[in-house]
Order: C-alpha cells, then structure tokens, then sequence
C-alpha cells in the first residue's frame, strides 16, 4: 500500500492594507483573543500529496 503526506490548514483573502499582499494563514484575524479558531473568518482546506505512479 503506497503512503500519502497531506496537511490541513485555514487561510483567508484578506489583504495588507500598505502592500495589497495576501495575508493568507497569517491574517490575526483567523483567531481569537484565546487562541482558538475563529469560526466566523476564513476558509479550511487541505492538501493531499500522493506518490507519482508510472
């Protein structure tokens, strides 16, 4: 059976204000004061990395 590597992370769209540049999975936004997840900004995703086949 062939192993996969993949990760799961949450960014947003927002942008800096200075630059126009994506904040991403950097926004302070993302979350609250505590340091858990706010669930009312950004999207998760995930990413899954598979071997090559011939």
């Amino acid at each position: 059976m062939a192993s996969h590597d993949g990760s799961v992370f949450k960014r947003c769209g927002c942008r800096h204000e200075a630059t126009g540049k994506l904040l991403g999975a950097k926004c302070p936004k993302l979350r609250r004061d505590d340091g858990a997840w706010n669930p009312r900004h950004g999207e998760w995703a995930f990413q899954l990395e598979l071997p090559r086949t011939p």
